[in-house]
């Protein structure tokens, strides 16, 4: 970025598979959006190289520029530097990644690929637009760092993996799927939910339970260390972290973890079963403290 904007900047053509088969002056030509004129993107970009091999970066202050790697469906997408809201809105393969902080709405409704975050996002991350039944249908989530209210709102399918904190309504109206959180949660964490799970591994993430969840019990659970050994090989790096509880080698279970295994999934998590305002087949695993 040459020119950055003092209003927001709608640019929905910097996508992958939109830029992939055009040449820099071609790319210079696509049509922007600026507040409500619309512009060419060679008016607030310097453009360079080729996007042949499906793979576009892009650099410099971006905190007013929205909607970039909206629907994309193949190739990788790299942001070097802040950038503003809907980014990966709607996306449905190919992968982002992004070196600083994200606003409101990341990943809003996506259905495939994965975004990583090595940063904070902003709220509604995987969300529902308003009025839509569903919000995130697939893919994956991860944010290093902390994110804002209503993380994963209506989450239909999909992992969506907080390292940091978290704001109120984390889980709220979701149907299926993963939300896992390092750090700590605000209030209302679960609600309205029918089905899916929502992972709390910090050992002290201040969860109070609604009214409508019921307590089940302490357990160890195989696929947590599935879902552990897997965020690893993708190298994501949790903001919060703590270590695993001890406890005498009697109540280990005989399941022995390796060394490819985070110790975070190692430990016992409580299962608080709900929301049973609604269908109640949803699970809030909270991690022993």
């Amino acid at each position: 970025m040459r020119t950055v904007p003092t209003v927001p900047l709608e640019a929905e053509c910097i996508s992958p598979d939109r830029l992939s088969s055009l040449r820099t002056e071609e790319i210079a030509r696509q049509s922007v959006l600026y507040g409500n004129r619309e512009e060419q993107l060679g008016e607030f970009f310097t453009v360079y190289g080729s996007a042949e091999d499906g793979e576009v970066h892009v650099e410099g202050e971006l905190s007013k520029v929205k909607w970039l790697g909206a629907q994309m469906t193949r190739g990788r997408l790299v942001i070097h530097g802040t950038v503003g809201m809907h980014l990966g809105s709607q996306m449905r393969g190919g992968s982002i990644e992004v070196f600083g902080d994200v606003g409101d709405w990341l990943g809003a409704e996506m259905r495939g690929g994965k975004i990583h975050v090595h940063g904070n996002a902003g709220h509604l991350a995987g969300a529902a637009y308003r009025g839509s039944r569903a919000g995130m249908r697939g893919g994956v989530i991860l944010i290093e760092g902390h994110a804002g209210f209503e993380v994963g709102h209506g989450l239909r399918r999909g992992l969506i993996v907080i390292g940091g904190d978290v704001g109120d309504f984390c889980g709220v109206n979701v149907l299926a799927g993963t939300i896992c959180v390092f750090g700590r949660v605000g209030w209302r964490v679960g609600a309205g939910m029918k089905r899916g799970s929502v992972v709390l591994a910090h050992p002290q993430s201040g969860f109070e339970p609604l009214a409508t969840y019921r307590r089940s019990g302490l357990f160890e659970s195989v696929w947590l260390r599935v879902l552990g050994r897997q965020l690893a090989q993708w190298g994501f790096t949790p903001l919060a972290t703590e270590p695993a509880p001890s406890r005498p080698k009697s109540a280990q279970h005989s399941y022995t973890a390796t060394e490819t295994t985070p110790t975070w999934c190692t430990g016992r998590f409580w299962r608080y079963c709900g929301d049973f305002a609604e269908l109640a087949k949803g699970e809030i695993l909270v991690r022993e403290s």
